[in-house]
This record gives C-alpha cells, structure tokens and sequence, in this order.
C-alpha cells in the first residue's frame, strides 16, 4: 500500500540518507528528522512529498510534537557516538520516544537494531536489545529488524574499520574481534525495511535479518593490514575495558 505518513527518525545517517528515496518513489509522504538539519538536507534532495524537520530525542518536548499522526515511524537512531555514557544516553532517546508513542496514534515503529550473538556481547549490543525493550513496552506494534554489519561504502561498521587500520600503527583489539557476524547487504535490507512500510502490522515482533555469510571480524582487519598505508599489526591483550565500539549497526 503506497501513500502512507512516514517518519523517518535518524534520517541523516547511512541507513536513513538510502532508504528515504525508496520511500518517496513509492508514493509515501515522508518526514525525515536529524539533530543536525543542515547535514540532512545536504544529504537528501528535495521532494515534494518530503519535508524536514530538526528533532532531538534528547529533548522530550519537542520529540512529544513530532511523533504525532504518522502511519510508520522508522527508529534509526543509535548513541554509538555519544561517547562513554552512550548507553545511558541511547536509553534515554529511547524512553523519550517510547512516551511519544504512548501519548501520540502510531500506527507501527519499524526499529533498526542488531543481530544478538551467543558469544561475544557488548555494551552496544545490549543497549541495542534494552532499546527494543523500551519500545515493545508502549502499545504501539514495535517491528524489530536485527541486522548484522551493513555491507557498502558509508555505513557505520566500515567508516570505523578503516579509521582504525588507516589511522593506528599498531591495533589493540578487543575479545569481541573474535565472533562472528552475518553481514547484509544495503540492497536486502532496505527490502526488509520497505516490506514491513507495507504490512499492517498488530503486534510487536522481531526479525533476524543477517546475510547467509559468517563473517570473523578479526578476519575483515587482517585483509585490512594488507593493504598499504594501514596498521603494522595488532594484538590482543588478556584484558581491555570497552575502548571499542563494536561493529553491529551500519
């Protein structure tokens, strides 16, 4: 079904900034949200079915007047680069936007998140998982996608791969370099996200929506040494507080 409201929360990151064209060629009447409205609209061209508009999920106030009124809200939001405290902060995005949702007519939230391994967690993954938590708990039907590393130029998981093997001389990496992921392509993904725009969706429920490859990480850094003006070496001590982001959102 085309012509729906949407809301795009986080559109100027690399997931949002490629999906919004997919949205307005399908017909939908899309809203796209950044802190930073400059960036956004230097990032997506204008349409006449697009609007923009400045929003901050850190300031409730202002998150309670947009999130109003809209068929599908798209949650693309992350705190990876807040800093120490993103956890709290990623948290507290999330409960600002989960009272929005209680208080507003919604009628789904599609919530791009990460895949949840057996082995090898991290504070980003469970702040990841806590987010869905929080947004599962309002009335409003809560699509879960879990994606694993989003494979192409842009997202997130490379962007952090190459600064740290172009940048370092020496990488001292975490345990967590050693699980495996399932990488996805932007392509299938933005499938998944623009089937579920469609689906009348009426109750919550979560998708794993990695690619049939396992990828090591420790694997993508060496092939990244290889090549010139990168890294010497790496090493992994016994021991390392969470100094990395790890790679689970493109």
């Amino acid at each position: 079904m085309s012509g729906k409201k949407v809301l795009v929360l986080g559109a100027s990151g690399y997931v949002g900034s490629q999906l919004i064209p997919l949205l307005l060629k399908q017909g939908h009447q899309v809203t796209a949200t950044a802190r930073n409205l400059p960036l956004l609209t230097s990032r997506i061209s204008k349409a006449g079915n697009l609007d923009f508009k400045q929003l901050d999920l850190a300031d409730k106030e202002t998150t309670l007047e947009v999130v109003s009124d809209y068929d599908v809200v798209y949650f693309l939001v992350h705190g990876m680069n807040h800093g120490h405290d993103f956890i709290d902060y990623e948290l507290n995005l999330a409960q600002n936007f989960a009272e929005a949702l209680s208080q507003n007519s919604i009628g789904q939230v599609i919530y791009l998140s990460s895949l949840q391994p057996q082995t090898g967690d991290s504070e980003h993954l469970k702040a990841r998982r806590e987010t869905g938590n929080i947004l599962r708990s309002t009335p409003t039907p809560v699509v879960e996608l879990r994606a694993g590393v989003i494979i192409g130029p842009g997202s997130a998981a490379f962007e952090i791969m190459r600064d740290f093997v172009y940048n370092l001389p020496i990488l001292i990496t975490p345990k967590w370099v050693d699980s495996k992921a399932n990488p996805i392509a932007l392509e299938n993904l933005n499938h998944y996200l623009l089937s579920f725009a469609d689906e009348e969706v009426t109750e919550s429920d979560f998708f794993e929506v990695g690619g049939l490859m396992c990828l090591v990480i420790e694997s993508s850094l060496k092939s990244s040494l290889r090549q010139p003006t990168t890294a010497i070496d790496y090493f992994q001590p016994a021991y390392l507080p969470h100094l990395w982001p790890p790679f689970g959102l493109g």
